[in-house]
């Protein structure tokens, strides 16, 4: 079965601040994934500063609190055609890069 999108664990991405193997592992299954055309997701994208690392890792999307918080379903079935027209990485601008061009 092939892959197109690999999920990082969380357990990696949390540490990336504090701990250079962390952030080490996180570039490299980034990279790795880049080289194969495999979209990556990050878990546990908590806060700005993790976001921010992340996206310069070339992670292409995050989930966590940084990117948003738990809503009803009914909200977010609302908003998927907008998520879907999303591009890779889109998640990680912040609001003046995003309007910059």
């Amino acid at each position: 079965m092939p892959v197109s999108m690999l999920k990082i664990d969380g357990s990696f991405v949390r540490d990336i601040l504090k701990d250079e193997r962390a952030e080490s592992m996180v570039r490299a299954i980034a990279q790795l994934a880049r080289a194969m055309n495999i979209t990556t997701v990050a878990e546990y994208v908590e806060t700005e500063e993790i976001r921010t690392r992340v996206r310069m890792l070339g992670v292409d999307y995050g989930r966590g609190f940084a990117i948003a918080r738990p809503v009803p379903v009914q909200e977010v079935l609302d908003v998927l055609p907008v998520l879907s027209a999303a591009t890779p990485g889109s998640f990680l601008l912040d609001d003046s890069a995003a309007n910059a061009g």
